[in-house]
């Protein structure tokens, strides 16, 4: 299974509920740090995006 996922032992793992059952999939490397620019920029243009989602 870590083969087909394109994984190591100790690597870290994503796993989602779906409407079809759980879903496993190997967690994106650089998804931690695109988290980290996201959130600051939605700190920074806090007033901007609640404007957009009215």
């Amino acid at each position: 299974m870590l083969a087909h996922l394109n994984a190591a032992t100790g690597d870290t793992l994503s796993v989602v509920l779906t409407p079809r059952g759980i879903e496993l999939s190997a967690a994106e490397p650089d998804f931690d740090a695109q988290m980290a620019a996201a959130r600051e920029v939605m700190a920074r243009r806090k007033r901007a995006l609640r404007e957009l989602a009215k």
